[in-house]
């Protein structure tokens, strides 16, 4: 560099204030300065080059590929022939290895140095060390890689994960299929069973016959008039098949008997409600089949029977049951008399609604055959 050249001349004295200026700025700066001739031997390097075990003066007169590491020394060697070529500024980084085997790595920024004829003579620059930032570099890309790993490890596990959640869901597709269709069968089963049961009371009552058919369909009519659940609804029609299964054990004669009824044989057949119950109370109905049964003759003042409950201790069911099976037996033929018609039901139900019926079931059955003109017989 010129500032480092000695002249012939004695220089003035504004130039060697200049020259002390750039010495010292040179010599207190981080970065290692240097000039190198167009062979590539070192004409100046900085003092700093002595932290890396190297004196100034033994690195001056050296080619600098003789302090390149040997992985790096080829690619350095290119660069400095392009260089001086053409002529160009360039960035580099490349590693050093010291006397005692120790490796540093050094970010150059370099450009040519020519003549006053503009000819290329050599080229200046600044080494600067950036051993650590590629040590924090090198720790960052193998977190990033250590990562990656990691999230294509955990992808792999959520794909399994999720392969096996869809077989699952498959197998439990297909358990759920199976489940509905065996309570399809079991529903139909239980429905047949139901229905041979109020079969086998019918052909005991032949007076009856039809009786809890008209009452099923009525109570069913009011259920939804009142907005009941769906699977309420359903167990009112289980219950209206068989409402008066305990019948079986009333004698034939007295359900068949053409004149008044004796006071012992009332008693006889008011118990077909409990013995109903009796029947009924160990099978598990997906509903409260026996309960509604044995209350289905029960009044909300507690004058009904068998057991003179009263308002809420009354099944909702039960209530419904009981208004449908007051207006069929009073509008249909009994053995003991001839059918007291429609009107005179309704009168019934109406006259002693809050007192004997629950008055929501009671407006409910109103509503469906005065204004909807629902048909006992269908």
């Amino acid at each position: 560099m010129e500032v480092m050249k000695s002249s012939s001349h004695k220089p003035a004295k504004g130039a060697n204030e200049e020259n002390e200026r750039y010495r010292i700025l040179i010599e207190n700066t981080k970065d290692i300065v240097y000039l190198l001739d167009a062979e590539g031997v070192f004409k100046y390097i900085g003092p700093q080059v002595a932290q890396y075990g190297f004196d100034p003066e033994e690195v001056i007169s050296q080619n600098f590929l003789d302090f390149i590491h040997p992985k790096d020394r080829e690619k350095m060697f290119l660069q400095f022939q392009k260089t001086m070529i053409k002529g160009s500024e360039f960035i580099s980084q490349f590693r050093i290895k010291n006397k005692r085997g120790g490796v540093y790595w050094i970010e150059e920024y370099g450009k040519v140095q020519r003549d006053k004829s503009g000819g290329i003579v050599g080229i200046n620059g600044v080494l600067r060390d950036i051993t650590e930032r590629k040590r924090v570099d090198e720790k960052l890309r193998r977190a990033h890689k250590e990562l990656e790993i990691k999230v294509k490890e955990r992808t792999a596990e959520l794909l399994t994960a999720n392969e096996a959640l869809l077989v699952e869901i498959t197998e439990r597709k297909h358990a759920e299929g199976a489940l509905k269709e065996s309570y399809q069968k079991l529903q139909r089963a239980l429905e047949g069973t139901v229905y041979a049961l109020a079969l086998t009371v019918e052909k005991r009552d032949p007076y009856t016959a039809g009786h809890q058919q008209r009452v099923t369909n009525l109570a069913c009519a009011i259920a939804t008039e009142m907005g009941l659940s769906e699977e309420k609804i359903n167990g009112i029609r289980m219950v209206g098949f068989i409402h008066d299964l305990g019948k079986i054990y009333v004698p034939a004669e007295i359900l068949s008997k053409p004149g008044q009824l004796t006071e012992m044989e009332f008693v006889i057949i008011r118990t077909h409600a409990k013995v109903g119950y009796d029947i009924l109370k160990k099978v598990e109905f997906p509903w409260p089949v026996a309960q509604v049964i044995v209350q289905h003759h029960e009044r909300i003042d507690g004058s009904g029977y068998p057991f003179g409950l009263s308002g809420e201790n009354i099944l909702l069911e039960a209530k419904i049951i009981g208004v449908a099976d007051v207006i069929e037996a009073i509008a249909s033929h009994r053995p003991y008399r001839p059918a007291l018609g429609l009107d005179k039901a309704l009168e019934e139900v109406s006259q002693k609604r809050g007192t004997l019926y629950d008055p929501e079931v009671v407006d409910a059955c109103l509503r469906l055959f005065t204004v909807k003109g629902f048909n006992l017989e269908c």
